[in-house]
This record gives C-alpha cells, sequence and structure tokens, in this order.
C-alpha cells in the first residue's frame, strides 16, 4: 500500500527537522520544493512516484494545493514509531533530498530559472 501524501509530507517534515536541526514549519515554499525534489528523484530512480497527487506551477515554483496551509490546518508533527508507514525505499528517498537540498532557497526550484530547475538530472542540481 502506497503511503498516504500526508504520511509522505509528514515523514519529510520529520527528517528535515531531525537531520537539519532546525524548523521547517512555516516556510510552505520549502516543504513545496522538498517534496518537489523528492518526486522526481522517485520517478527517476525508481520508475515509481512517491504519491499520486501533481503539482501546479505558481509563480514561486510547483505546488501541491492539498498541501496549502499544511501547517495552519491540523498539522502533528510525527513520531518516531509512524516512519514505519513508509517503506525503506520511501524514507531514503526522502533523506537524501533532505540532504541534497536543505541549503536550496524556497521559490522556484532555488533560485534556477525553471526551465534549468526541470532538466535537471536528480541528484545532480547546478548551482
Amino acid at each position: 500500500m502506497m503511503a498516504t501524501l500526508r504520511d509522505i509530507t509528514r515523514y519529510l517534515v520529520y527528517s528535515y527537522e531531525t537531520l537539519t536541526q532546525s524548523q521547517i514549519t512555516n516556510s510552505e515554499l520549502t516543504l513545496h520544493k522538498l517534496l518537489y525534489f523528492a518526486q522526481k528523484e522517485s520517478l527517476a530512480f525508481n520508475g515509481q512516484p512517491l504519491f499520486l497527487e501533481s503539482f501546479e506551477g505558481w509563480k514561486h515554483g510547483p505546488v501541491l494545493t492539498e498541501l496549502r496551509f499544511f501547517f495552519d490546518e491540523d498539522f502533528e508533527n510525527m513520531i518516531p514509531e509512524e516512519t514505519e508507514r513508509l517503506t525503506d525505499r520511501e524514507r531514503y528517498i526522502i533523506d537524501n533530498v533532505v540532504v541534497q537540498y536543505e541549503n536550496t532557497p524556497p521559490g522556484p526550484c532555488g533560485t534556477l530559472p525553471q526551465r534549468k530547475c526541470l532538466d535537471q538530472k536528480p541528484g545532480r542540481l547546478e548551482r
């Protein structure tokens, strides 16, 4: 069974805050950016999406409309026991994306022009 978008997102927040020792809450742009990269990595390396929902191209980058106001609406931090809702593969992809892209500024794929961002090979984001 595929994890839900909410499970994936809660794990991404958990991973980000655990690995970086900093808060992601109230940074919706960062959240959407990291989810975009995680989906891209999953499709490239496994040929399978992490989640079925689709991104929309907005002014400041890709957005999952299902997650608008994510931190404002019933957000609860994931506890370690809940991480088992995701497969090892899903956790691995998300953890790697957090480590790779944590310092990329929010916006359309950081500071890259959107077209160049979309053309990048997974794991090889040029700065």
